[in-house]
């Protein structure tokens, strides 16, 4: 279970890292989603998608196979990993004290990392069948970003 996640993380990493260097982000292709191997990351993220949990094949839906404590630790895990990585989206939102919703703009870097990993993640999952732009559209409507953000990723993507 644990080698098969590492295996991911690598794959995952390698295509990030392509795309990223393609663009001219060569320290963002590097270090991109490092946290991933930290223990408070790794160990749910691995239980999670490769012991207990499941990911299907698209890439896009998860689930804890019923197990609401393995689904605990796994969010917990993503939002330490959304707090500690730039180039998610959800870093950049604000839920104030009587919860209104605040979306800053991405950095630009952050934008092209995101649009990067999101490369990254259809690759290692699907090979050759990735397709980003599909995936967006389908996303699109769940991810909250600025308006300005989204014209930036919707550019890069059509690049």
């Amino acid at each position: 279970m644990f080698w098969k996640y590492f295996k991911y993380i690598i794959r995952h990493k390698y295509y990030v890292a392509i795309a990223c260097f393609k663009r001219g982000l060569i320290w963002q292709g590097i270090i991109h989603d490092w946290t991933k191997f930290k223990p408070s990351e790794f160990y749910n993220y691995a239980v999670f998608f490769y012991g207990k949990g499941q990911i299907n094949q698209k890439g896009d839906t998860i689930s804890s196979g019923g197990n609401a404590e393995l689904k605990n630790k796994m969010e917990l895990s993503w939002l330490r990993h959304v707090h500690a990585n730039k180039h998610h989206w959800n870093y950049w939102i604000v839920v104030d004290r009587v919860g209104e919703i605040q979306i800053f703009d991405m950095p630009y870097k952050y934008i092209v990392e995101m649009v990067c990993d999101w490369e990254g993640v259809g690759k290692a999952i699907r090979g050759k069948d990735a397709n980003t732009i599909d995936w967006y559209e389908r996303q699109k409507d769940t991810l909250m970003l600025s308006d300005n953000t989204r014209i930036q990723v919707e550019s890069i993507i059509k690049d």
